[in-house]
């Protein structure tokens, strides 16, 4: 079992903080959330790919499957429902820190949906100067 003496350190090795968590008094020690956050955030980009790809992967295949436009924003949200969904069967410090995780994800999606968003706007614009 994990113990809050062992998380002495203001910075912890990716590994240990990223394992399953079931202290809730260690997963409310000070910063601890926002470095298990971080590395989940990062450990997620190394397994999984850079965030907006892998979504917009995901959102491709749910918008297939559900029949209905999914967006890349839309993922990380789901994840986040779905870990709500999971502490009310087990509620668990993991799941929350996994939270804040796919919090931090939906960040950096947004912020790659609007530059996409951004580029595809000023790529029309050219276009129709380009017409005229």
């Amino acid at each position: 079992m994990q113990r809050i003496e062992d998380y002495n350190s203001p910075v912890w090795p990716d590994d240990e903080l990223t394992d399953p968590m079931d202290s809730w008094e260690l997963a409310a020690a000070d910063q601890l959330l926002l470095e298990v956050a971080r590395a989940v955030y990062r450990k997620r980009d190394e397994q999984y790919g850079e965030s907006y790809s892998h979504h917009a992967r995901t959102s491709q295949m749910w918008t297939t499957y559900l029949g209905t436009r999914v967006t890349p924003a839309q993922v990380s949200v789901m994840f986040i429902l779905d870990k709500i969904v999971r502490s009310k069967a087990q509620d668990k410090p993991d799941h929350w820190l996994d939270v804040c995780g796919y919090a931090m994800m939906h960040t950096s999606v947004q912020a790659a949906e609007e530059r996409v968003d951004r580029l595809m706007d000023e790529y029309r614009k050219k276009v129709v100067q380009d017409n005229d």
